[in-house]
């Protein structure tokens, strides 16, 4: 099943045998929120190569020693065998009041094809009426938001949307690490602000992603800026999918512009963003033609498609289409 069906099934109660893979934020963020509703249960965390079959199944067959049940939370990069999977839906059914939850990540010296395909082989044997599987897709830059909003709620932060939007931003949509930002601002009784905002959450790695863009529209050598994104740990998935959301809005404010003969960058985006933001998305979107963007939206589309085949030196090919598109 996919998140929606999920949350769906989560709202009414949790399952006793879970299966999680595909995106790791979202591995990760369920599987603490169900952790969260389970804080009478004894825990047991178990990472790669610490799993043993047999460990497993001693624990998921007695019950807890302090009481309540016990839950198993495996962190694997190998799928596990029918028979194994067999053998610990199993256990769960003869011990009801316990629980299993998986974490599949994929391993550094997998391909995305490879990680895909041991995902549907590790779904396909781990089906049991107590059992579901859930692949987790990346969160779209709206969910980002509303997790981010959530969270803000939580931690009795006074934020607006579109700060959370600016915050998002500035971690090139990396959740996890907004997440870490945001509890900077628990210390701030008052309301936060822009300035806030760019006083404490401008870091080297928004400053550097800001560096790619200027390369890529103006006249510096970009793929030497790519480089050393690279090189300074940037993962070519993140830049892609900070690519496909900064020229969807760019698209976003052309089609608007040729409509309307001008912006309105909070119809536009759905927020209000600092006015330099939305001239500098407006400057730039106006300079590209419906052509143009159809040539990079193809382009992005590509290096996305070469890398779940695992192909080397995609990005660098796509970068340089969308260079000459530009």
């Amino acid at each position: 099943m996919y998140k929606k069906e999920f949350d769906a099934l989560l709202a009414k109660s949790i399952p006793q045998a879970m299966l999680f893979y595909g995106d790791g934020f979202y591995v990760d963020f369920y599987t603490k929120k169900i952790l969260q509703k389970m804080q009478d249960a004894n825990i047991t965390t178990l990472y790669f190569s610490d799993y043993q079959l047999d460990s497993v199944l001693d624990i998921l067959g007695q019950g807890s020693l302090f009481g309540g049940n016990n839950v198993v939370v495996l962190k694997l990069d190998s799928k596990l065998s029918k028979k194994e999977c067999q053998i610990l839906l199993g256990c769960l059914k003869e011990n009801p009041a316990n629980a299993l939850i998986i974490n599949f990540l994929r391993s550094e010296n997998k391909t995305l094809a490879q990680y895909g395909q041991d995902s549907r082989i590790f779904a396909s044997n781990f089906q049991a009426e107590n059992a579901i599987d859930v692949q987790f897709f990346a969160p779209s830059f709206s969910e980002g938001v509303g997790i981010l909003k959530e969270r803000s709620r939580e931690l009795d932060i006074d934020i607006e949307d579109f700060l959370l939007q600016n915050l998002l931003q500035i971690q090139n949509g990396d959740i996890a690490i907004a997440l870490g930002e945001l509890q900077k601002y628990q210390i701030f009784e008052e309301k936060i602000t822009l300035q806030d905002l760019q006083q404490l959450s401008y870091g080297l790695g928004s400053v550097d992603m800001e560096d790619f863009l200027e390369s890529l529209f103006g006249r510096e050598d970009y793929l030497q800026v790519y480089e050393r994104l690279q090189e300074e740990g940037g993962d070519g998935m993140e830049v892609l999918g900070f690519l496909e959301r900064y020229f969807f809005i760019l698209f976003s404010f052309c089609a608007y512009i040729k409509s309307h003969g001008f912006y309105k960058a909070k119809e536009i985006l759905g927020y209000q963003p600092p006015d330099f933001v939305a001239k500098q998305y407006a400057n730039r979107a106006i300079k590209i033609k419906v052509k143009q963007f159809r040539e990079i939206f193809e382009a992005l589309a590509d290096w996305r498609n070469a890398q779940f085949r695992g192909e080397k030196e995609a990005d660098i090919r796509c970068l340089i289409k969308i260079k000459a598109s530009l």
